[in-house]
């Protein structure tokens, strides 16, 4: 792209969605990857707090992971389940709901 002058602002353009449907669409793929990256992000925390020297916070987060994870579905699959039938209406059910506020789900 070539501006004609200085002061010309640039054309960008976002595919923003219009309808309440495919609104609702978004907002279930930012829960999927939050689902998805849950358990990911919380290890990796714990392996940086080894590897830096810290092992009060890296056994305080394997505490809060399996306090959290620990009470029912450790790899998030009952989560996914109730994401794909989510996916499916079109917008959260309160099974999804019921299952990210077990899981200590931040999204």
């Amino acid at each position: 792209y070539k501006f004609d002058s200085i002061n010309e602002p640039a054309n960008i353009y976002l595919i923003v969605p219009t309808t309440k449907g495919a609104q609702q669409k978004v907002g279930l793929l930012k829960i999927l990857v939050s689902i998805s990256c849950d358990l990911l992000t919380d290890l990796v925390n714990v392996m940086t707090f080894l590897q830096h020297g810290q092992p009060f916070f890296a056994s305080g987060m394997w505490f809060l992971i399996m306090y959290t994870k620990g009470h029912g579905d450790f790899f998030q699959s009952v989560a996914v389940s109730e994401w794909l039938l989510s996916w499916e209406i079109g917008f959260p059910t309160r099974g999804l709901l019921q299952a990210m506020k077990a899981e200590g789900d931040e999204s």
